[in-house]
């Protein structure tokens, strides 16, 4: 398992050039944007506009922090973002218009190719000790905060943002809130 610092996250350009997003993790590591069979990001939307397409690709998208946004999609399907909510999932090669809502917003975006892969991604509130299980072939947990993770021989104080990945590892992991804590769990499994 390896600990993933915030601020170590690889910055790049949207596929669509409309902002930045931060590569949290990839598989194949150092793969581009049309070569990944599984990425875990985290993108600022600080302006309305079309979100970048991903054929053949699923995604899950959720709010961390800031007024959320709003996705309308070109079949005339709609939902709205915010943090605290579950994270929602959709087909990358959708047509969609993203509008901030009260100002910029900060959120969590997974993907896998179709049909090599398949993820899942789970919003959980804790506000005491408790352990996870990992599941899948891979997986990561993502940390809305600071907390104690501690797994076999290994012991990290993770801080906001971070992201332990398990690299396979099915060990259980400990987590210990500073407080009452957001944590995203994400599972990939191999089709």
């Amino acid at each position: 398992m390896r600990l993933l610092r915030f601020e170590t996250y690889r910055a790049m350009p949207w596929k669509n050039g409309g902002g930045t997003t931060q590569e949290i993790a990839v598989f194949p590591e150092g793969s581009s944007a049309g070569a990944f069979l599984w990425r875990i990001s985290l993108a600022t939307v600080s302006v309305s506009g079309p979100f970048s397409r991903f054929a053949g690709v699923d995604r899950s998208l959720s709010c961390l922090a800031g007024g959320g946004i709003r996705l309308t999609f070109a079949d005339g399907r709609g939902a709205v973002l915010r943090p605290g909510a579950d994270p929602f999932a959709f087909a990358g090669e959708d047509e969609i218009h993203a509008d901030c809502l009260d100002g910029e917003t900060v959120d969590l975006n997974v993907m896998t190719r179709r049909p090599a892969w398949r993820h899942s991604l789970t919003r959980v509130m804790i506000k005491d000790q408790c352990t996870l299980a990992p599941e899948g072939d891979d997986g990561a947990i993502f940390l809305g905060g600071p907390a104690r993770l501690v797994t076999g021989d290994q012991r990290w104080e993770a801080r906001t943002f971070d992201c332990l990945l398990t690299d396979g590892d099915r060990t259980p992991i400990h987590v210990l809130p500073a407080n009452r804590l957001e944590i995203f769990v994400i599972s990939f499994r191999r089709a």
